[in-house]
């Protein structure tokens, strides 16, 4: 089989543990481009903060693509034209964060150009330094006139699997929910999804789902591993991930493991 399309998980899979590209990872990525194979993050972060990983990678170029925000966009590096964007209601978006008020977690949503949050503390304040994107505090995210793309909860991981736990039961079915990171619980519309996103991208290059191979390490990486004709744990993945892979690779993300895969799966 010879696979046209590689899409990669950014934090935890492709970056190191200080979020740090390796030389080795970037050069291979850069074989696979010479090769004629798509190359691409799919990552839960915003597109705005994948733009310099993109210009790390030679990615932010024509004939380039990315999947944002767990597959809730899909678009054109270069122009950041959207090619797919799929978005949480406002009933849905108001639902879910009633259910959650309850709880002592620090939510944060996404709208396309600002992450909205209310306040800035110890809990927000990491993934604010983390994200690198235009952010507003409010008093009430009722005041937010944008169409928003996902909710996160940030917070203690024991609070959190109180939430996870709670939401299970309510309407279940209307909406997507998972871990992203031991720190984040993540909401979004039940069309959104990492695997959905990465079969839409696959359909409109003209590539066969099992020519595509898929690389993560964590809950919301689930999807597009399942769907991949390939999909690739890396060494660090969570449990239940490796055990869903078609290939674990035997280096973590801290020892290059994206050059591993380039080596294995594409000599």
């Amino acid at each position: 089989m010879r696979y046209k399309l590689l899409a990669t998980d950014l934090d935890g899979t492709l970056l190191d543990d200080k979020s740090e590209l390796s030389e080795k990872n970037r050069e291979a990525l850069a074989m696979l481009r010479d090769k004629g194979v798509y190359t691409l993050i799919c990552s839960g972060r915003s597109p705005m903060s994948l733009m310099r990983f993109e210009d790390m990678l030679g990615i932010r170029a024509p004939d380039c693509y990315g999947i944002g925000l767990n597959g809730c966009l899909v678009y054109e590096t270069d122009t950041r034209r959207k090619l797919r964007r799929v978005l949480l209601g406002r009933n849905l978006f108001d639902f879910i964060l009633e259910e959650v008020s309850g709880f002592n977690l620090e939510p944060l949503v996404y709208t396309e150009n600002c992450l909205y949050m209310y306040r800035i503390n110890e809990v927000t304040e990491p993934y604010i330094n983390m994200a690198q994107v235009p952010y507003k505090v409010l008093e009430s995210f009722s005041s937010i006139k944008d169409t928003t793309l996902k909710i996160m909860l940030r917070g203690d991981k024991k609070e959190l699997e109180k939430a996870r736990d709670y939401m299970s039961n309510r309407a279940p079915g209307s909406f997507n929910m998972f871990y992203s990171s031991p720190w984040l619980l993540e909401f979004c519309s039940p069309e959104a999804s990492k695997g959905s996103a990465l079969m839409f991208l696959a359909d409109y290059l003209g590539i066969l789902p099992e020519e595509t191979v898929a690389v993560g390490d964590n809950y919301n990486d689930e999807s597009m591993l399942l769907v991949a004709g390939l999909g690739v744990a890396v060494a660090n993945g969570e449990p239940e991930i490796r055990s869903i892979a078609g290939y674990v690779t035997k280096a973590d993300n801290n020892n290059s493991a994206l050059a591993e895969v380039a080596e294995v799966l594409f000599h």
